[in-house]
């Protein structure tokens, strides 16, 4: 499934106005410091850009400092190379407004030229040489990341008073999904192919090349009603063609990937910001347009149109049934048959079923250690599309991979003739995905099950489909290479009892427990 988006617009957010918010920085001299003379203060200004969230109605990001922040301040003597005050940590405590530092810098009559940072690291001793890497998981807050830095080099000499206007390093990018398109509040978005690291030069104020492999950042949600993502990074281009977002909704994939026609790339720029918003996640027919673009209400912003991109939904590489999540079997999905379109298991939404062709042949239940329980009575024994329990999945999955179906299963009773069946079916609930190795076509598997719990495992080509519609697949079944129609819509994940009861039947019915599902992509 791929959606093509036409007008990919970016609104590259200018130059932000330098309105200070100022906080009178009032040091108390360490007792038993060593210092001598009077205490500098110090005003610092930020510029408003990234730190905290936009305030409701007002549409303007407002930097302030927070309660334990912490900077770290050089003082250099004129005409010195080596600093006469290093990385000096003053701490804020946003209840007296008051920054504090058990090594005060002081002012006795020398000219101090002072470079400034946020946030404060233990070990730097050079301020020209921050080496930063952000974070790759920002969801619970960039803060730490939002790197800052400022300089004085005027101040006179034996100044008590001296200004810190700080200024950001790195860049910000907010992704707003558009209102209405998701109701899922856990919807999450990564930004994707970025350089992570990049080395801070405080004293000069500028940034080096974003370098490092290439990783993804996980976005802070701003707000719990608003679809609005943020996230700090080194300043960067990120080439035409490149994986630009991946977007998480309602239990489906997206990876947004950008392209332009001209080769342009999109820049994510020291100080500024980047807007990105999506207009779709709509799963649209081929040729259908659609736009991301927007602006950030109160920003001096320019719009640019630097080509197209598209959405494409990423096949899911692992699915976790161990919690046995939605499975109530007092509302269960019930099937009496396999014949009719009617009857097979499809669609995009999740859910348990059951299938009961003969009413009373197998008993299914839950236990309280999340295990399915299968009955099976005095008669013939179940097969996939007869008589089973399983899972429908509606995500999509990649038709040229493998994957790994592990599961735990036990017996109980006096029976040791038990045996549990399972198979993988596809979107149209009709083909059975074959075994990896394919040695004798094998499409379902029938194993012998203990009373004590094993751990089983069987890795399934889906790649590979049945060629036959029918009820029960051998080892003389052929397969053909499956299609994206296989997969596109789905699978399902199916459990049933193999036991042949018409034997030993002075042993009764068997009871045979499964737990622990899980299917994984072969990587």
């Amino acid at each position: 499934m791929k959606m093509y988006f036409k007008n990919l617009i970016f609104a590259l957010a200018g130059a932000l106005a330098m309105t200070a918010c100022s906080n009178e920085m009032e040091q108390q001299l360490a007792e038993g410091s060593g210092n001598s003379g009077q205490e500098v203060k110090f005003t610092v200004g930020i510029e408003n850009l990234s730190r905290t969230a936009i305030a409701e109605g007002e549409g303007v990001l407002k930097t302030t400092f927070v309660n334990e922040d912490a900077i770290g301040i050089f003082a250099y003597k004129e005409g010195e190379t080596e600093p006469a005050y290093t990385n000096v940590k003053y701490t804020y405590n946003a209840s007296k407004s008051e920054w504090n530092s058990d090594k005060a810098i002081t002012s006795d009559g020398t000219k101090l030229s002072y470079y400034a940072y946020y946030p404060y690291v233990d070990d730097v001793t050079d301020p020209s040489q921050l080496n930063i890497t952000v974070s790759t998981d920002q969801a619970s807050g960039f803060s730490k990341d939002d790197v800052l830095t400022a300089q004085n080099t005027t101040a006179e000499a034996g100044a008590e008073n001296v200004t810190l206007s700080f200024s950001h390093a790195f860049a910000m990018v907010q992704v707003g999904i558009k209102s209405g398109l998701t109701d899922d509040a856990e919807a999450t978005v990564t930004l994707e192919s970025i350089l992570p690291t990049a080395v801070v030069n405080a004293k000069a104020g500028t940034v080096g090349t974003a370098s490092g492999e290439k990783t993804s950042i996980q976005m802070q949600k701003t707000n719990a009603d608003k679809w609005e993502y943020r996230a700090i990074v080194p300043a960067q281009d990120i080439a035409s063609g490149s994986k630009l977002l991946t977007i998480v909704a309602e239990g489906k994939t997206y990876a947004v990937t950008y392209s332009s026609a001209e080769g342009k790339a999109v820049s994510y720029e020291a100080g500024k910001a980047l807007q990105i918003t999506v207009n779709s996640l709509v799963a649209l027919p081929k040729g259908n347009e659609v736009t991301i673009g927007g602006s950030i209400t109160d920003w001096d912003a320019s719009t640019s149109d630097p080509g197209e991109g598209d959405v494409t939904e990423v096949p899911t590489e692992s699915l976790d049934l161990s919690a046995l999540p939605g499975l109530d079997f007092a509302t269960i999905v019930t099937k009496t048959g396999w014949n009719t379109e009617s009857e097979k298991v499809t669609g995009k939404d999740d859910f348990w079923f059951k299938r009961e062709v003969n009413l009373g042949r197998v008993t299914y239940e839950e236990t309280v250690d999340n295990e399915i329980s299968m009955t099976l009575a005095d008669t013939i024994r179940a097969t996939w599309n007869n008589n089973s329990i399983g899972f429908h999945s509606g995500l999509k999955f990649d038709s040229t991979k493998k994957y790994t179906l592990t599961f735990k299963a036990r017996a109980a009773g006096e029976r040791t003739d038990n045996n549990i069946g399972l198979g993988i079916s596809s979107s149209d609930d009709k083909k059975l995905f074959c075994k990896s190795d394919l040695s004798g076509t094998v499409f379902t598997k029938a194993v012998a099950v203990s009373d004590e719990y094993t751990d089983f495992s069987f890795t399934f080509d889906f790649s590979q489909v049945s060629t036959a519609t029918k009820g029960a697949f051998g080892n003389g079944d052929t397969h053909s290479s499956a299609t994206l129609s296989d997969t596109d819509g789905g699978i399902n994940i199916v459990f049933y009892n193999n036991t042949d009861v018409t034997k030993n039947k002075d042993k009764g019915s068997s009871i045979i427990y499964v737990k622990n599902i899980k299917l994984e992509v072969v990587k």
